[in-house]
């Protein structure tokens, strides 16, 4: 199964029973990401996209899964070089931090080791 805005909907319906979501920020996944739960899972979205990833509540060490396809989510350690601009001359460079990456194999493209993070 691909992923779809139909899967967005289909939570919605499924897991929601029809009420809207209700999606707050997930600092502990970045700022690229936002949350929904229920008493049973926290349901975590890429914003701008339709790819959900399932983590349940328990067991505590319970594997997250992809809700368009099933399959379960991998994650990688990447690499990020911060660059600060904040006017006239050079960037500077703010050093190397790393966070660890969600994806689902089947539905998504697999992360680079490395990204860039510009701020003013």
């Amino acid at each position: 199964m691909t992923i779809t805005k139909n899967n967005l909907e289909r939570l919605k319906n499924e897991i929601f029973k029809g009420k809207d979501l209700e999606w707050k920020a997930a600092q502990n996944l970045g700022p690229v990401f936002q949350f929904a739960e229920t008493s049973q899972a926290w349901y975590s979205n890429r914003k701008g996209t339709d790819i959900i990833y399932v983590q349940p509540k328990s067991p505590e060490n319970a594997i997250a899964t992809c809700y368009g396809c099933g399959s379960n989510v991998l994650g990688m350690e990447q690499a990020v070089t911060g660059w600060s601009y904040s006017g006239p001359g050079p960037c500077a460079g703010t050093g190397v931090r790393t966070r660890f990456v969600r994806y689902c194999p089947k539905c998504e493209v697999e992360p680079r080791s490395y990204d860039i993070e510009f701020t003013p």
